[in-house]
């Protein structure tokens, strides 16, 4: 847990309490103390919201080099290799300038005595260098699991020190180039209100294939 989430169990906690308490003042009717109290609640809570936006949007996209690891916690994300082809079966791209990539990921446990997961949400996708997206391509995922069995999704199950490895299909342009998988881990609550995380685009790994 990061300086960022810490603060924002602080602030969060603060605010439920804080809330309480208005509950009571509301029970008691002493409406005057209410409203100035809840004014002061909601302009905290309103810049603390402005704190999160600003640092979000002012802050670059974190970028990894190939071989490192995302980590949320204790579950890890990293690229084993990518490699680009023109088949998977029988099945090719869907336009003429277009190839598949296949990228080879592991997911990682770092717990120990407890079983874990990504939260519900998690995806990886292609960027590029100008912020271009690409999503795992369904015609690409279905004929590589067609050949070799159903991949983990990102949200399984992981036992302690575990290590499963996994495969996202894509099919990005042939001419696409500085291309990173980045990650969304999970969505929501309360990722979204941690300041350095929400409204920040998704960190990445830059991939060399």
């Amino acid at each position: 847990m990061g300086p960022f989430d810490l603060i924002f169990v602080v602030c969060f906690l603060g605010a439920f309490f804080y809330g309480t308490w208005l509950v009571w003042l509301l029970v008691l009717r002493r409406w005057l103390d209410f409203r100035r109290h809840a004014i002061r609640l909601g302009s905290a809570i309103a810049i603390y919201l402005l704190v999160v936006v600003l640092a979000g949007t002012l802050m670059s996209r974190r970028e990894l080099s190939p071989g490192a690891a995302l980590r949320s916690d204790d579950w890890l994300l990293s690229v084993e290799n990518a490699s680009a082809t023109n088949r998977i079966g029988s099945e090719g791209p869907q336009g003429e300038g277009q190839q598949f990539l296949v990228v080879r990921l592991k997911i990682s446990s770092a717990a120990r005595g407890i079983r874990q997961a990504a939260p519900k949400g998690s995806l990886v996708y292609l960027v590029d260098a100008h912020g271009t997206r690409w999503d795992v391509s369904p015609r690409g995922q279905s004929a590589w699991e067609a050949v070799h069995g159903p991949q983990p999704e990102l949200t399984a199950k992981l036992d302690p020190n575990s290590s499963p490895e996994t495969v996202r299909v894509f099919e990005p342009p042939r001419n696409a180039d500085h291309l990173s998988l980045a990650h969304r881990h999970g969505s929501g609550f309360p990722g979204v209100f941690i300041i350095g995380e929400g409204f920040r685009s998704d960190p990445a790994i830059r991939l060399r294939f």
